[in-house]
């Protein structure tokens, strides 16, 4: 278990000790307070990260992929960072393609 000291207000502080005798009940008390307060966080980027997607859903912008690409993607190779390194070897940086097919006006 970790220490962490927390500084209360005087009134809050005295309402717990009145509340809980001990301070181990106090710490009790603290700790299920941070733990409902990390689970409502938790929560709403949940829900948050939802109506984002969501929203690219409608827009046509986010779509499932769909049982077809389960078989394309299992046949696919499995390569190392070091294999597909090789494999671009001599290759330009994306960035560089961008930057030239703006230039040809693509």
């Amino acid at each position: 278990m970790s220490t962490i000291a927390i500084e209360l207000p005087e009134r809050l502080t005295k309402q717990l000790r009145q509340e809980l005798v001990s301070d181990e009940a106090v710490s009790e008390a603290v700790a299920e307070a941070i733990k409902e307060w990390l689970e409502s966080r938790r929560q709403k980027a949940k829900s948050e990260r939802e109506r984002i997607r969501e929203a690219l859903r409608s827009t046509g912008l986010l779509s499932e992929m769909g049982e077809e690409w389960n078989d394309l993607i299992a046949q696919a190779p499995r390569m190392s960072h070091d294999e597909i390194q090789q494999m671009m070897a001599g290759t330009p940086p994306l960035s560089d393609l961008i930057i030239a097919e703006r230039e040809e006006g693509r």
